[in-house]
């Protein structure tokens, strides 16, 4: 079954709750190269990510404010897009919800039904070579 345009919004709405509540209304996995960065860095991305506003059709294909990516550049500062083809951000991180059923067995039905949904936000270093387009077109075509 496909979600309807309400359902859609309702999970971006989830979503975004979700993102800015990390760990009260949703599950919050870190890998291990987000755990290995200083403290200091970790705070940055924890709150680039809850402030994270910057959805457009091509990077948030389905409307579900699902994934993002940040960019630091080489004098520290954090963008939400990386547009200068002639270098490369100093650090790359990734972030993307997945929807589980409330034993997180298998993927949730409804992830517009918070009482059958369990959110888990997963926080990633990507290469810092941006990735994102192949992970664009992967989730563009997760139908």
């Amino acid at each position: 079954m496909e979600a309807t345009t309400d359902q859609i919004a309702t999970v971006a709405a989830l979503n975004d709750i979700a993102r800015r509540t990390m760990g009260v209304t949703c599950r919050t996995v870190i890998t291990q190269g987000i755990a290995a960065l200083d403290e200091n860095t970790q705070t940055d991305i924890l709150k680039m990510i809850e402030g994270f506003e910057d959805f457009t059709p091509d990077n948030d294909p389905h409307g579900e404010h699902d994934a993002g990516f940040l960019y630091r550049d080489v004098i520290g500062q954090w963008h939400t897009r990386w547009t200068d083809d002639s270098t490369r951000p100093a650090l790359s991180v990734m972030w993307k919800f997945d929807y589980y059923d409330r034993d997180l067995e298998f993927g949730s039905a409804e992830p517009w039904n918070p009482d059958a949904t369990t959110r888990v936000l997963t926080i990633l270093l990507t290469r810092p070579s941006r990735p994102e387009a192949a992970i664009l077109a992967m989730l563009k075509n997760k139908d």
